[in-house]
């Protein structure tokens, strides 16, 4: 990757201090990294579109995502590279692989569970045992 060249899905906006990992991470973690960069772009334009904080740049925040969004094929997404210049266009596939992962981290995990997720990932330990019934693909 050349920094210099900043195109979506290419380049992370500089919001990871270490780019490659989304392309050895867990398929958990990319689908927090994906969530999290998807919650601070809301949250944001939530706050300017109220006056709570004044105008900040979101285009580092959609390079970070668009990066993440990426990587999914390693998990059998299919996404498409996005025309130069383009933004990268996600797909029936994408959004049945996010909403399965979604589904099963905000409705199925209790709280007890998703503390035991999150510190086994913290501490490196196995978190196979995380992972949704079934397969993604049974949802699109």
């Amino acid at each position: 990757m050349v920094a210099e060249k900043k195109q979506f899905g290419k380049y992370d906006g500089g919001m990871l201090k270490d780019p490659s990992c989304v392309a050895t991470c867990t398929e958990q973690q990319l689908y927090f990294y994906i969530n999290t960069f998807g919650g601070m772009i809301w949250r944001l334009k939530h706050d300017m579109a109220d006056g709570r904080i004044d105008e900040v740049d979101l285009t580092p925040y959609q390079y970070a995502i668009e990066y993440c969004v990426m990587r999914t094929p390693r998990f059998g997404v299919k996404i498409e590279e996005p025309a130069e210049g383009g933004h990268v266009k996600t797909t029936d596939s994408y959004w049945a692989w996010f909403r399965w992962w979604d589904e099963y981290f905000q409705k199925t995990l209790t709280d007890k569970e998703y503390q035991e997720y999150i510190r086994k990932s913290n501490n490196g330990e196995d978190i196979s045992q995380f992972r949704p019934k079934g397969d993604w693909r049974d949802k699109m």
